[in-house]
């Protein structure tokens, strides 16, 4: 088995990231290169380059691009993912985001932790597997 041992997001073409969106994103991509495991599928015409594996994530044509490379440097695969069937849910998911630090902002500083109503207005949680993918969608 191999895995995933570096992540790079092209986000040159987007608008930059604010603070909790950055702190979003490095936690999501902890958490992916924490522990895990990323297996190529075999090819027919030739055999898949040995992991372990840097994915770059770039967004190309209204598509989220995902490359694999070897530590080497050498291509292993490259494949795309339309991005219009997620456009509401991602948007859904950063007006609760939004909704979600606007409440925060506004508490006053003791009424973060007490009480059965702390976790009331929590963001919705995101896989952190498609946590990267949201950012690039905003």
């Amino acid at each position: 088995m191999s895995r995933i041992s570096q992540i790079d997001i092209d986000d040159a073409s987007l608008p930059p990231p604010t603070a909790e969106i950055e702190q979003e994103r490095r936690v999501a991509m902890f958490d992916l290169l924490e522990d895990n495991t990323f297996v190529l599928p075999t090819r027919e015409d030739r055999p898949v380059p040995a992991g372990p594996y840097h994915l770059g994530l770039s967004i190309r044509d209204k598509r989220l691009v995902f490359d694999v490379v070897t530590e080497n440097h050498e291509k292993a695969a490259e494949f795309h993912l339309s991005l219009g069937p997620f456009r509401q849910v991602v948007k859904d998911y950063f007006q609760i985001c939004e909704s979600y630090f606007d409440a925060v902002k506004k508490l006053p500083p003791a009424a973060g932790g007490q009480g059965r109503d702390r976790h009331r207005h929590r963001a919705a949680p995101v896989h952190p597997h498609l946590r990267p993918a949201f950012r690039r969608l905003r």
